[in-house]
């Protein structure tokens, strides 16, 4: 008699993009950490589900700008950073991968543009 197999185990069903939204909405805190050089900074992130907005600062750095969508999948989210204050401070177009933890934590991937090379995380707390 043949034990029976279990079965397989389905990945989530993508999330639509106001969904993920809902789930994340308000202000979030935490520390960016650079990738080989361990330079540490406050990344501030303020998401508004009712008008899809993702407004970005880096007081320390002087700069701020937002976040603009570029696709989901599952529960990532992916962006691409325009800086719109402080422009000299801040490097222009980084690309953002925004992994949902759960409603309190969220993981924020940084890569570089051309080279898709991740430069810097961070993980924000909702405040």
């Amino acid at each position: 008699m043949e034990t029976p197999k279990p079965a397989p185990v389905q990945a989530p069903a993508e999330i639509s993009r106001t969904e993920a939204m809902a789930s994340i909405g308000g202000e979030w805190k935490g520390k960016a950490q650079e990738l080989g050089n361990g330079k540490q900074y406050e990344m501030r992130l303020s998401i508004n589900p009712a008008n899809h907005s993702f407004k970005v600062a880096y007081p320390e750095l002087g700069c701020s700008g937002i976040w603009d969508f570029s696709e989901n999948d599952r529960s990532d989210l992916s962006f691409k950073e325009i800086i719109l204050n402080g422009v000299n401070n801040c490097v222009q177009g980084i690309l953002i991968k925004l992994i949902i933890k759960n409603v309190r934590q969220i993981e924020c991937l940084m890569y570089y543009p051309s080279i898709n090379n991740l430069v810097a995380k961070t993980t924000l707390f909702k405040q």
